[in-house]
């Protein structure tokens, strides 16, 4: 008598078991867990709990951890009070006062303050529009070692926004930031050695970026390897990889990876087609181990 692993599934078990995948992959994250300060906690741990609320868009306990800190004149907590007025995180909207908590902790040196406070000059927003204060901001904040400064120094540098262009500073201050794991800066770098802006033109490099930034969830990085990949440049052409990123590219909006994804599409066959549809499922810890 066969085992009850063996026996068929009944009548419409097949497509329970999809419909519960299905629910099961759409389900809802679990609650974010309040990190339980110790007695007598240190500034760091309160500072290390508040990020972590905010970024688990927890903002009440956020703004919570952080009120007491910013009344000891912590900077990092006038920072976050001020990102949490300058969007509207659990308190009124309110971009002159982001802007007022934010300036005064980029005056008092924290790296993150002067790189918020740059990008609301840049943008206008609770203080009047000025690249050149922007771009001065910035390069502070890339100076104390801000990764995501760094590479917005970098892209002002390229443009010559606020500053006089300078490819090969862009260049040296996006490296900076690749060797901090910046993702969107490896993505610029792999432009800049693509376009060779200040370097040698090298599409190889610019490919390898551009896998590296495309694992780590960069979609315009994606679209790129994509189009590489479809063209060979810098690497060799391969239509199914070329289809799973600029798949992954397109579902996340990026505008010309649709007509990309197009063409890539018709010089596919259709067993090629399947293949970078599941690939474009999988996550992308699956497709490389080192993640």
């Amino acid at each position: 008598m066969a085992s009850d692993r063996t026996q068929p599934l009944p009548a419409g078990g097949l497509s329970r078991l999809l419909r519960w995948w299905r629910r099961w992959r759409r389900r809802e994250p679990p609650a974010f867990p309040r990190m339980q300060l110790p007695v007598g906690a240190s500034n760091d741990e309160r500072l290390d709990a508040a990020h972590a609320a905010f970024a688990a868009g927890d903002y009440d306990w956020a703004r919570t951890l952080w009120q007491p800190l910013a009344e000891r004149g912590i900077a990092q907590a006038w920072n976050g009070l001020g990102m949490l007025c300058l969007y509207g995180h659990g308190v009124a909207q309110d971009v002159a006062a982001a802007a007022r908590w934010i300036g005064r902790a980029a005056e008092a040196g924290d790296p993150v303050g002067m790189r918020n406070y740059g990008l609301l000059y840049a943008e206008g927003r609770g203080v009047a529009t000025d690249a050149v204060t922007a771009a001065a901001w910035l390069r502070r904040a890339a100076v104390a070692g801000d990764a995501e400064a760094a590479d917005r120094l970098s892209g002002l540098l390229l443009d010559g926004v606020g500053v006089a262009a300078d490819p090969d500073e862009a260049r040296q201050w996006a490296e900076r930031a690749v060797a901090q794991g910046h993702v969107g800066a490896m993505t610029r770098l792999g432009l800049i050695y693509h376009h060779g802006r200040g370097v040698p033109r090298n599409p190889e490099i610019a490919a390898s970026l551009w896998e590296k930034a495309a694992l780590r969830g960069d979609p315009e990085a994606q679209c790129l390897l994509g189009v590489a990949l479809l063209l060979g440049a810098g690497v060799p052409r391969q239509v199914v990889q070329s289809v799973q990123w600029l798949t992954r590219a397109a579902a996340a909006g990026v505008p010309r990876a649709a007509a990309h994804l197009a063409q890539a599409r018709n010089m596919a066959t259709e067993p090629e087609l399947r293949i970078a549809g599941y690939l474009a499922e999988m996550d992308l810890k699956d497709l490389d181990p080192e993640l």
